[in-house]
């Protein structure tokens, strides 16, 4: 029951730490309970509402969180912070994207973990502080523990320029299982940030072995995908380079 009205840097200030709120906990360990909200609102940021740095996260409880009229996005987060997400308000901001720095891997070695992206009422992006080319990892880099992302009917993501999601594996073997549960009535979209949208503006879902056998795609919408910078050009498994770039919205290895 706060209300936080009016912080934030604009000016002469790293983007990275100008938000109103800035939680950071220490990278690498699966996301880390940082930050408790109850009936928060936040108005007017100058930059950032709220940002969730490295692998802190929300409490689970978290509920009612406003965050409307700041100059830039309500959130940026890393991926692990998505399952306590709080319900609320995220729209009428400058951008009205819940952001995710793909730059902390979705995955952490012995640790079995699942991760929910749940519906909000604006959609999500991809990418922050404009970048491009970079790709949201699931799954660990060593070991058998699974990584499972699991995205909600009805969830919007949006991609900036040549990004996408890489399902990692180890011994040529999935270390992560994405499953998108969209329906009839309330599809999964997945599409471009950019503006103005064009076919190639982001990769698509490349798959580094065999799908895990939870891996699903249900009712889901792919929009302005298949970019040809996929890094695979050239690239070969000890037969001669290919020719060109992987295409499409969905590749596998």
């Amino acid at each position: 029951w706060t209300v936080l009205e009016g912080g934030g840097a604009s000016t002469g200030a790293n983007l990275e730490i100008s938000s109103m709120v800035r939680v950071r906990a220490n990278s690498g360990t699966g996301g880390e309970a940082m930050l408790k909200v109850d009936h928060v609102e936040l108005k007017g940021s100058s930059s950032v509402g709220i940002e969730l740095t490295d692998s802190a996260t929300f409490t689970a409880g978290s509920n009612a969180l406003t965050i409307t009229g700041s100059a830039s996005e309500p959130i940026r987060m890393n991926a692990w912070a998505l399952t306590n997400l709080p319900s609320g308000n995220y729209a009428g901001n400058a951008v009205d994207y819940l952001v995710i720095n793909p730059y902390e891997r979705l995955g952490v070695a012995g640790l079995a973990a699942e991760v929910v992206m749940h519906k909000r009422n604006v959609p999500y992006r991809i990418g922050t502080f404009g970048s491009s080319d970079l790709v949201l990892t699931l799954g660990a880099p060593t070991g058998t523990a699974l990584t499972k992302l699991r995205i909600e009917a009805g969830v919007t993501v949006a991609f900036n320029k040549d990004s996408g999601v890489y399902i990692a594996s180890v011994s040529d073997a999935a270390s992560a299982e994405l499953i998108i549960e969209g329906t009839a009535t309330e599809p999964v979209t997945l599409t471009s940030a950019l503006t103005p949208t064009l076919a190639g503006d982001w990769r698509g879902i490349m798959f580094g072995a065999p799908p895990g056998p939870s891996t699903l795609l249900s009712y889901v919408v792919f929009e302005y995908s298949g970019s040809t910078n996929t890094q695979t050009n050239g690239f070969s498994c000890g037969t001669p380079p290919a020719p060109g770039p992987a295409k499409g919205g969905i590749m596998g290895a």
